[in-house]
């Protein structure tokens, strides 16, 4: 997104903050923010996002082997089999609905 935000503005040369940011879908503030950035922090801060674990990837197997075998089941009927199968662990069911969209 950065690079794009640069490649647009090209220093000054090519299109107004105003018509890169309605072009992207931003507001004209992120637009600025990007283009102050210098291309080193901007490589910097886009590879080193770190990638969260998920408190329901340590039992994918478990919840790839259900969803297969229940092709209807729901996010609310996986979550009580959860604790009979893995004592102790205790999610809600947002949570187990949103891990299965992902």
């Amino acid at each position: 997104m950065s690079h794009t935000i640069k490649i647009l503005y090209d220093e000054g040369r090519g299109g107004s903050i105003r018509h890169i940011a309605r072009q992207l879908g931003l507001s004209r503030n992120p637009a600025r923010h990007y283009l102050r950035q210098d291309t080193a922090s901007i490589d910097a801060s886009e590879h080193a996002a770190p990638s969260c674990d998920k408190a329901l990837d340590a039992h994918r197997r478990y919840i790839g082997h259900l969803l297969p075998t229940y092709p209807n089941i729901s996010a609310v009927t996986v979550k009580p089999k959860l604790p009979a199968k893995l004592p102790g662990f205790d999610v809600n069911n947002r949570t187990v609905r949103r891990w299965d969209r992902s």
